[in-house]
């Protein structure tokens, strides 16, 4: 399966949202060139989340616009994006396709959407049906995206608490615990996810270590990897 995501949206969203938290005031001195307006840039980006473009009339998000379809880490990143667009401003909490609206149709989703035979969600479902993509179970990866993303809305919107712990425990991410990759920073963030709801199998404590791992392993000089092509193969 060929895997189409909006990530570099919800990382527009999540980056502004920091930027303005950790600088509101910035120095006087610090003059950007060209001058940015980050919220012009976050709305940018939010605007691929439009009812009939980046989001199915169900409310599910499309991975992308011309493949209507999502993966769990697709969903987590649309999850991540509504919250910090309604921090932002950028969206209404209230109303039809308000914030709150959407995080409604989201836990609706998956609240009923059909599971693989293992107890875990499909490797990816139709946005508009909700039915699986194939017949292939999830991942850790895309578990742990998600669950990074519920844990987020569950601390944002604690009204919520009961019905994302539910949806949490339906969908059977637990099982995904024990086979979460345990090297390399990919690891270490996904290990997260897991950790944040309690998952803390010797796989995920093994993830969370990289960075004490990191600095043991040997280093290598970026500027040795590159050698100037002689002027006969220029």
């Amino acid at each position: 399966m060929k895997k189409k995501t909006a990530l570099p949206i919800a990382l527009v969203l999540i980056l502004v949202a920091s930027l303005l938290a950790q600088h509101s005031q910035p120095p006087a001195q610090a003059v950007a060139q060209p001058s940015i307006n980050w919220i012009d840039l976050a709305k940018a980006a939010w605007n691929y989340f439009q009812p009939g473009f980046g989001v199915s009339p169900s409310g599910i998000n499309y991975a992308h616009n011309t493949w209507h379809f999502i993966t769990d880490w697709d969903l987590g990143c649309y999850v991540s994006a509504i919250i910090d667009a309604e921090a932002l401003g950028i969206l209404l909490s209230d109303g039809p396709w308000g914030a709150n609206d959407r995080i409604e149709k989201v836990l609706n989703f998956l609240s009923n959407r059909p599971l693989h035979p293992t107890g875990v969600p499909y490797s990816a479902y139709n946005s508009d049906t909700f039915q699986p993509y194939d017949d292939n179970p999830s991942n850790p990866s895309d578990a742990g995206r998600l669950l990074i993303a519920l844990y987020r809305l569950k601390k944002a919107k604690p009204q919520l608490a009961p019905r994302i712990d539910y949806v949490v425990g339906r969908n059977g991410f637990a099982k995904f615990a024990n086979s979460v990759q345990t090297n390399g920073f990919y690891g270490y963030y996904i290990a997260h996810g897991f950790y944040l709801w309690g998952y803390t199998t010797p796989q995920v404590s093994a993830a969370l270590k990289t960075p004490d791992t990191a600095w043991s392993t040997s280093m290598v000089d970026a500027c040795l990897l590159y050698t100037s092509p002689s002027p006969r193969d220029r």
